[in-house]
């Protein structure tokens, strides 16, 4: 962490399947981002301590963005997967400038030994609606059963393809499978086995990746299926619906409909079919609460301590796709 100015940067590096996850983020900037907030686009600049520039990685696309702070502030994240670091790299320097200052750090990094149960890679595939999702690496033990899972919009989406449209979930919308939802795995002699545990999330923009976790397989067992049965798609466009607080409302949203009811319970409440982000009137970008159960629909709780507000703004649907996408995994040990 660095202090200037008035400003704070913390900045977090750690290796990624892709190359290295570069995360960053800079409080304190004084500026009005606006309620829908600025995308920030100064290239950032990295090289390692022998001199060699780090590029960032071409497929996936992830950058940053400046929003509104509770303090009247700005605060920009941003986010990249760049380049493989040699092994002889023990520091890289990231510069920058902007609206969130001028930076030249550097950062040290030390090389790492992985451990683990190894995973096999794979490549087993289906595609439909426009979306493809992998099976691309498998690991087991005596104890557990590994598969690594990937979802992606297209195989080489555009910067601004991955701009509006991102991948949020697997089989869900949220940090992990509803009750009902779980993935299965059905082997090659029959038996059914039922995800466990939370997945591991790898999110990147335009794909998502996500280690699934099952019980322990047979010995005789070489192959099984798994059926994704829908992804969850957030739209980033520019359409915005606004409900009177209270209020209740037919809605259109990403090309999707939805009901939507608003009250204040406490706060303001709302609900709809389909998962939205929600602004208070005044836009304000306030944190807010999720709550999801099998059959009913998505609950967003918005704190508003005012009590004054009348309409909320809804907008970046996050739309279900249905499948099913239907993956026959080799799950042999060669």
């Amino acid at each position: 962490m660095v202090e200037r100015d008035g400003k704070m940067l913390a900045v977090a590096i750690a290796p990624d399947r892709d190359g290295f996850r570069l995360e960053f983020t800079v409080s304190g900037i004084a500026i009005d981002p606006g309620p829908d907030g600025v995308a920030f686009e100064d290239p950032i600049r990295v090289h390692d301590d022998h001199g060699r520039v780090v590029a960032r990685r071409p497929r996936w696309f992830m950058g940053g963005r400046l929003r509104r702070a509770a303090d009247g502030t700005a605060t920009l994240r941003a986010s990249f997967v760049l380049e493989p670091l040699a092994p002889d790299v023990r520091s890289v320097t990231l510069a920058f400038t902007g609206p969130a200052g001028d930076w030249d750090v550097e950062l040290p990094v030390e090389p790492i030994t992985p451990d683990g149960l190894r995973g096999r890679p794979i490549d087993v595939r289906d595609a439909t609606r426009g979306a493809i999702v992998s099976a691309t690496a498998v690991a087991r033990s005596a104890e557990l059963t590994a598969i690594e899972l990937e979802a992606r919009l297209d195989e080489s989406p555009s910067d601004e393809a991955l701009r509006r449209r991102s991948i949020r979930g697997i089989g869900c919308g949220f940090a992990g499978r509803l009750c009902g939802d779980q993935l299965v795995l059905r082997d090659d002699i029959g038996v059914e086995h039922i995800e466990r545990g939370h997945p591991c999330l790898d999110p990147d923009a335009g794909r998502h990746r996500e280690v699934v976790q099952f019980s322990a397989l047979a010995p005789e067992v070489v192959s099984g299926v798994i059926e994704v049965q829908y992804l969850w798609v957030q739209e980033a466009g520019d359409e915005v619906v606004t409900v009177s607080l209270p209020g209740e409302a037919d809605i259109s949203l990403g090309g999707c409909s939805a009901h939507v009811i608003a009250t204040r319970v406490s706060g303001v409440y709302t609900a709809g079919s389909v998962h939205v982000g929600v602004n208070v009137a005044d836009g304000s970008r306030l944190g807010m609460r999720i709550s999801h159960a099998v059959g009913q629909r998505p609950i967003v709780e918005v704190p508003e301590p005012t009590g004054t507000a009348r309409e909320v703004t809804l907008q970046f649907p996050v739309v279900q796709v249905r499948g099913p996408w239907r993956l026959e995994v080799p799950l042999d040990a060669s």
